[in-house]
């Protein structure tokens, strides 16, 4: 591989990078605020933020990790 290739490479996984945290920020909203919901209440299939989340029966959401990963990216 070239260094050309390799720089074609990177720019693309980086276009690619920044195109996934775009729709995981765009499609994980708390149902409260607004903000990125990173819980779920199972009994009530509800969505919520951490701030919103308070109290028992919450639980991360599966893709919480990547949430709280990307809300801390530029």
């Amino acid at each position: 591989m070239t260094t050309m290739e390799l720089h074609d490479t990177i720019e693309r996984l980086t276009r690619e990078r920044n195109a996934a945290r775009a729709a995981i920020r765009d499609a994980s909203r708390c149902e409260d605020c607004g903000a990125w919901a990173t819980r779920y209440h199972s009994a009530s299939a509800r969505f919520a933020c951490d701030s919103c989340a308070p109290g028992d029966g919450w639980a991360d959401d599966p893709h919480a990790a990547a949430l709280r990963a990307a809300m801390r990216a530029p």
